[in-house]
């Protein structure tokens, strides 16, 4: 246990990420290692011409990228898909056309035991009074919800979730953490009306760091801090109780 406890404060759990909950970053290196060493292979199934290689290994690095920074909001993985491409592109002009794979099956091969490591670094405590999440290799984050401020709890688990026994809990806070928003737009367009319409959809959604994530045993959790709240309610409606006694005595 890496927190301090405060005055009478107890201490319920100790999570961290399932290992399947980041399949999705452990396939993302694994796809890399498969891509530099077809690339390698000389890119069977392509015209052998060299200019293919490097065309090949930009595209299939850099569209997996974009779509993880778009997905995930975080830039950083267009600027790791630019940065390998260059490396790439340098391996291609300095070795030849077989070369330009080396760099990709590289990153692919160190990626693997970062991802896991970033997991492990990933930590979230549950007492009585409040949630900590922390996480990080380079930089750290830490979060610390207090249980008097959650206002709902929600459990998403999916398909892999299910089979594996794991899920992810947002402690939703009135100032919104714990959420974010869908947006649905239509529009129409003519030679004199314009008709446009949309709509917003706030969801549960967070970064790792800020919400329970891929935690083992999702239903026995959620029973947990469902349980922590229900027992803070009762605490708060038995003090407004009391003021009310005292006042009127």
């Amino acid at each position: 246990m890496e927190i301090r406890l405060h005055e009478g404060e107890e201490f319920i759990m100790e999570l961290i990420p399932h290992p399947a909950s980041f399949l999705d970053l452990y396939g993302f290196f694994f796809y890399l290692v498969m891509l530099g060493a077809w690339l390698i292979a000389g890119h069977p199934g392509l015209p052998e011409a060299e200019q293919y290689s490097f065309a090949a290994a930009a595209v299939g690095v850099l569209v997996p990228c974009v779509w993880a920074a778009v997905t995930r909001i975080r830039w950083r993985w267009l600027f790791f898909g630019i940065l390998l491409v260059a490396a790439s592109g340098v391996a291609y002009y300095q070795f030849g056309p077989r070369a330009v794979g080396v760099p990709i099956v590289a990153a692919g091969l160190l990626g693997i035991p970062l991802t896991d490591a970033y997991r492990r670094s990933h930590r979230y405590y549950v007492t009585s009074e409040r949630i900590v999440m922390r996480a990080g290799l380079i930089t750290r984050e830490v979060r610390e919800v207090r249980l008097s401020r959650v206002v709902d709890v929600v459990l998403i688990q999916g398909l892999l979730g299910r089979i594996f026994n794991f899920g992810t809990i947002f402690p939703v806070t009135p100032s919104a953490l714990g959420t974010g928003q869908d947006l649905a737009m239509l529009g129409l367009r003519g030679d004199v009306i314009e008709i446009a319409g949309g709509r917003t959809v706030v969801v549960p959604r967070g970064r790792s760091s800020q919400v329970l994530y891929g935690v083992t045993n999702p239903d026995e959790v959620y029973s947990e801090l469902s349980r922590l709240l229900r027992e803070r309610e009762e605490v708060t409606y038995l003090k407004k109780i009391l003021e009310k006694l005292d006042e009127k005595s």
